[in-house]
């Protein structure tokens, strides 16, 4: 089956449908599409084509949907005219047995599948204005088959390959990801510290708890605004104050880590054998302080993000923060050379604490670089050097987090591990 009608392309309502050609490779009873186009006035970056398919599979389905800017999760329903906005994969039982369309993102152009007025259609995107070619993308790949799970497993096999991608079980399990691990996050937010941890470690160690790993996670960092805050403050304000705080430094909080995390981390050692830390891809949630040692550090590998370019969190942050929100934020550049720079710094600074691994948050963030670079750009650059840093310092170890949409999966060259849910909170 080939889904080969284009119903628009265009900028700013100026068609150019004619422009976009499409080209197709079978492999292994896989029909991958390639899309190929030139825009004279350049695509639209919130809607650059769509395709429509000649037939429409009925049958109950199955999809995964990208619900949020971070999150994926499956649905399920009888008529495909009523897909999400984001679908990421379609399963639809047939006749025959089942159809499987995959759609991609590639180094410029994110495709998705949705609802249309006829049916479900897919769309492509780049999340930047002005992209004049469409080069050779990998658009979709769908194919047929017996057996759901196989059908599956195929369609993707065929994807990896054609990206140059390793499957599941091509990827390296880091060993200690393979014990009991346990999180500071929901025992001790706020509260979390060097003397804290040591407390719960030794309640693990007395009660004979096999922990095997342990991460140091949010709120640990230098991170100015979080000072302010009481221990005994309610969760949502905390959490809305913590959005909207930068990074002084990547070093502990210095009122609970005042030995710092090569000390905590040493301490915390002598009851659980590994021991990780968390931080976001942004630095911290609202990215790098302006006044901070690590924005100076950084400078030239930061792009400063508008406030319109949010990524999706919105709070009232009250009594206990200041901030005037049209002042933006820092973020790493979307470049390869840039993000390298910084992941590498920060990851090798972990690294020289004593710890084994990270968690590194926030990944799916690539609407901050909406109107800067072109979302399979964004996703290559950021998620490649993550993986790159995380081998160098960790042999891989890592925890992918807050990242599940296409373009941060589709550019994940050899970590294995990724946290697929929100939280859930007691």
């Amino acid at each position: 089956m080939k889904i080969e009608k284009i119903i628009a392309a265009d900028l700013c309502g100026n068609d150019i449908s004619a422009n976009i050609k499409l080209e197709y490779t079978e492999l292994d009873g896989v029909t991958a599409c390639y899309a190929d186009g030139k825009a004279e006035n350049g695509f639209r970056g919130d809607e650059a084509f769509v395709l429509a398919p000649d037939f429409q599979p009925m049958g109950d389905y199955m999809v995964i949907e990208n619900h949020s800017t971070f999150w994926c999760r499956p649905s399920f329903g009888k008529d495909v005219k009523n897909l999400p906005e984001r679908t990421m994969e379609l399963l639809v039982k047939t006749e025959n047995g089942y159809f499987c369309l995959l759609p991609i993102c590639a180094d410029t152009f994110k495709t998705l599948i949705r609802q249309g007025k006829e049916g479900f259609e897919l769309w492509s995107y780049t999340n930047i204005d002005g992209v004049k070619e469409c080069k050779c993308q990998l658009a979709y790949v769908c194919g047929e088959g017996s057996d759901p799970h196989e059908l599956l497993e195929r369609v993707a096999m065929v994807a990896a390959k054609l990206l140059g991608l390793k499957m599941r079980s091509e990827r390296a399990m880091p060993e200690l990801f393979k014990y009991f691990g346990w999180c500071s996050w929901d025992a001790m937010q706020i509260r979390v510290s060097h003397e804290g941890l040591l407390v719960k470690a030794r309640e693990f160690k007395e009660k004979k708890v096999p922990v095997g790993f342990a991460i140091i996670d949010d709120m640990w960092a230098d991170v100015p605004a979080l000072e302010e805050l009481p221990e005994n403050i309610e969760f949502s304000p905390m959490v809305q104050v913590m959005h909207y705080s930068a990074l002084k430094q990547l070093d502990g909080s210095p009122r609970r880590f005042k030995a710092g995390m090569r000390a905590a981390v040493a301490d915390l050692k002598k009851y659980i054998p590994h021991v990780g830390i968390w931080f976001p891809t942004t630095g911290y949630w609202r990215g790098f302080d302006e006044d901070g040692e690590d924005f100076k550090k950084h400078r030239g590998s930061l792009v400063h993000i508008p406030p319109e370019n949010g990524n999706g969190f919105r709070f009232n942050v009250g009594r206990y923060l200041n901030i005037d929100e049209s002042d933006g934020k820092w973020v790493i550049k979307p470049d390869r050379e840039s993000a390298e720079k910084v992941f590498d710094d920060l990851c090798g600074r972990i690294g020289s604490w004593g710890c084994d691994f990270v968690k590194i948050d926030n990944q799916g963030c690539h609407t901050h670089y909406k109107g800067i670079a072109p979302i399979g750009e964004s996703a290559g650059a950021l998620q490649q050097a993550i993986d790159r840093a995380a081998f160098k310092y960790f042999d891989g170890a890592l925890i992918n987090c807050m990242g599940m949409p296409s373009e941060c999966m589709f550019n994940r060259p050899n970590s294995a591990i990724s946290r697929c849910s929100d939280d859930f909170q007691p």
